[in-house]
């Protein structure tokens, strides 16, 4: 059953004094629930839900420190102001001490003092109540905040494993190409993806792409880019056309399809396709940086590229590049994606240079870097990736 609301709860016996209180306090507009023994308190509490208590230290029947502590104990935000017609200074500490807000003596003669201790007072209570409840909405706003971090957290998890099963196997040997990858992302989901495919057994195409921005929403592009290609690749196989062996003609695909999606995306990528027929490497970039990293008998080397980003500008200009790789003997090829810039110290120049000795001291093994680098251990600013592809 619902308490009723009243302002004022007055323990005291009628007596002249308490009944001038009682009459002044209802002409101010406050209601007041009037008991006259420690007994009926309880009962009065559970009745009624009270803003202040006016309590007289003797009762005909108990004592007012007791109820004083009865109500500090159980209604520990209600305020209790004491008072007497007399009173020894000891009585008045005794009553501060145990929780009292205020004490008075003979108050009937000071009734505009009681009444602004009791509008403070009733202020006072009114405050610890929002605040409690502010408190509460504060709590159950942060446990649904946890429930749905929680949800989101286990869909993010549920997005990453579909993501990582879009990723090719690592460690496959493609057409006399041993091609392998590491990725590790800033978070949950990534915006970099990889992936290389053997389109005949003389020809492979393989790319790594780096999405703008992070999370879930350049994860849906990597999504976008397998689709794309696994479109391409099966146009190819049919015999419809031949776009995917031209890495500019890919691009240009690409960049169609981003500006026509609603996502806002773009992305940086090295796209390639290796030709054992004509032993060659043809690859394009689309603004991505550092470049690839080529190395063989003579040393290792970043290969050469420009072009614009894929997916900002509807003409945008890609450049095709033709590594001849007849008279190479053994060669390897390294892509990172830029977030492994952001992990080192230096000048650019500086971290070209360090890119290059760590590429080569690693013989282009992505775990060996990964482990060089440390970078499983590092908070990263941004996804990391590394395709490598080696002669076999």
């Amino acid at each position: 059953m619902a308490k009723i609301d009243t302002d004022v709860l007055l323990i005291a016996g009628h007596y002249q004094a308490t009944e001038q209180i009682d009459a002044f306090l209802k002409k101010q507009g406050y209601t007041i629930a009037w008991v006259e023994t420690a007994s009926e308190v309880q009962m009065a509490c559970e009745k009624s839900s009270f803003k202040v208590v006016l309590c007289s230290l003797n009762l005909r029947q108990g004592y007012g420190l007791d109820v004083l502590r009865y109500l500090i104990e159980f209604y520990p935000s209600l305020p209790v102001v004491m008072m007497a017609q007399s009173a020894i200074l000891q009585d008045v500490l005794n009553a501060l001490r145990s929780g009292a807000c205020d004490f008075f003596i003979q108050p009937q003669y000071d009734l505009p003092s009681l009444f602004r201790s009791i509008q403070k007072n009733i202020r006072k209570y009114r405050a610890l109540l929002d605040n409690d409840a502010y408190r509460k909405a504060l709590e159950e706003n942060n446990l649904q905040l946890q429930l749905s971090l929680k949800e989101l957290e286990n869909d993010q998890k549920a997005g990453r494993h579909v993501q990582q099963r879009l990723f090719p196997v690592s460690g496959q040997e493609l057409n006399g190409c041993h091609f392998s990858h590491q990725l590790i992302p800033s978070l949950y989901l990534s915006g970099d993806f990889i992936d290389y495919i053997a389109l005949t057994p003389e020809v492979t195409f393989f790319y790594l792409a780096d999405i703008s921005g992070h999370g879930a929403s350049s994860a849906f592009v990597t999504v976008l880019l397998k689709n794309l290609s696994g479109r391409f690749v099966k146009s190819y196989r049919r015999k419809a056309d031949s776009d995917i062996l031209s890495p500019v003609v890919m691009l240009q695909r690409i960049n169609q399809e981003l500006l026509e999606t609603p996502l806002g995306k773009h992305l940086t990528i090295v796209l390639g396709v290796i030709d054992q027929r004509q032993n060659t490497l043809c690859y394009s970039v689309g603004g991505h940086y550092p470049l690839p990293i080529f190395t063989d008998e003579s040393g290792s080397r970043f290969l050469s590229g420009g072009g614009m980003p894929v997916g900002l500008f509807p003409e945008p200009h890609f450049e095709e590049h033709v590594l001849p790789l007849r008279d190479i003997g053994k060669w390897s090829l390294t892509v990172f994606s830029d977030g492994i810039l952001e992990v080192m110290e230096g000048r650019l120049q500086d971290k070209e240079q360090r890119l290059l000795e760590l590429v080569q001291s690693c013989d282009h093994v992505p775990e060996r870097i990964v482990n060089e680098l440390d970078l499983t251990a590092l908070e990263l600013p941004d996804d990391i990736a590394l395709l490598s592809v080696r002669k076999i």
